[in-house]
Formats: structure tokens, sequence, C-alpha cells
């Protein structure tokens, strides 16, 4: 299977071919991609892309669901922050 690397938060990470970015970070151990407008953390919950409180800023786009997602080499993820993206 193609490896290639992916950053999260700035940190580079490897990913496979075919992954999506959650399943990608949570083989790294990463299990919170989100912070809530009060600071608490989500992740995967539902992983089929109905909930939506798996998401990530992907290369600087907000509101983007890591679940349902692929990876691709050089991809720049980094923690939504509900409360800079204006999601309340």
């Amino acid at each position: 299977m193609q490896e290639y690397t992916i950053s999260f938060d700035d940190k580079e990470y490897k990913a496979r071919k075919g992954q999506t970015i959650a399943e990608a970070l949570m083989e790294n151990g990463i299990t919170t991609f989100r912070r809530g407008v009060d600071g608490s953390p989500h992740g995967v919950y539902c992983a089929m892309g109905a909930c939506f409180q798996c998401r990530v800023v992907l290369n600087g786009k907000p509101n983007v669901r890591a679940c349902s997602t692929l990876v691709k080499p050089g991809d720049a993820v980094q923690t939504q922050r509900d409360a800079e993206c204006g999601v309340e």
C-alpha cells in the first residue's frame, strides 16, 4: 500500500492511500479533531458523515468531515476550533 506524509497541527504523520483523514489520524493516536466553542474535544462519532462531529480544517478550508474525506499526499490538517470558524 502506498504511504505518504500529511500534517496535523503542524506535525508530520504517515498516511496510506485510500484512508480517510479520520482513519489516518486515529492510526497515529489522534482522537480529537475539533474543539467546540466551549473548548470541548470532539472526534469521530458516527464514522459515516452524518453527525459532523469530526470536522477539521483541511488545507485552510474549515468544516471538512474527516470521516468521509480521503487523505492526499501533503494534506495540511488542523484541529478545527469552532469559535475561530464562526460556528456556534
